[in-house]
């Protein structure tokens, strides 16, 4: 029998930030800026773009996190 993980995380910090007038949406925003960065400098920095895809991937997930998250109520 396999038995199962159950990860619980304290988004407290989390939930205090999004609460002070930050727009998730903004955050996904700015995280897509900073892709568009990182995609420039690889191109400048060649050792940089092998280091790139997993990185990329990262920030993709985490503004396409931001760019969903609604308000409970």
């Amino acid at each position: 029998m396999a038995t199962e993980n159950h990860y619980h995380y304290n988004y407290e910090r989390l939930d205090n930030h999004l609460t002070k007038d930050t727009d998730p949406k903004e955050i996904g925003n700015q995280l897509d800026e900073i892709m568009g960065d990182l995609v420039n400098y690889a191109g400048k920095e060649e050792i940089y773009s092998t280091l790139l895809p997993n990185r990329h991937t990262v920030l993709r997930e985490l503004r396409d996190i931001f760019w969903t998250l609604k308000k409970s109520e």
